[in-house]
């Protein structure tokens, strides 16, 4: 019988160490679970950080290509009328216009569709994979 007994103190030891294990692995399920919660708010927040700067990016592109369709529509449609305020922009571009022979002022003038070519010096990253290329564009 008493081998019994202390059979049956055994089982009640390991149970009871079953038990606190159980509790100290259930503590740190939670420690993890609240952790894993502050780093998803942590990317969360990161994220619409970024968001945000990309739209502010966006709405500032959009606010530019305005102003040059604007500048644009100014150019081609008033066909340089006098009393208008122009860009520095608009006076070099002028002073460009200046310098056309007459012969191709004419042409200009007799075209159905004119194009405007500028060279933009600005340059731009594309990623493409892993790899980052800077090109300029003209």
């Amino acid at each position: 019988m008493l081998s019994k007994t202390a059979e049956l103190e055994s089982l009640m030891r390991e149970k009871a160490d079953l038990e606190e294990e159980s509790h100290h692995l259930d503590v740190e399920q939670k420690k993890l679970n609240l952790r894993a919660k502050a780093l998803y708010e942590k990317i969360i927040q990161e994220m619409r950080r970024t968001n945000t700067e990309k739209q502010q990016t966006l709405n500032q592109l959009q606010s530019k290509i305005g102003n040059l369709e604007n500048q644009l529509a100014t150019l081609s449609g008033s066909g340089g009328s006098a009393g208008s305020e122009e860009t520095p922009a608009e006076k070099s571009d002028d002073s460009q216009n200046d310098q056309i022979p007459e012969a191709c002022e004419e042409e200009i003038a007799n075209a159905d569709d004119n194009v405007t070519v500028a060279e933009i010096e600005e340059e731009i990253e594309l990623n493409s994979g892993q790899d980052r290329k800077k090109r300029k564009f003209f």
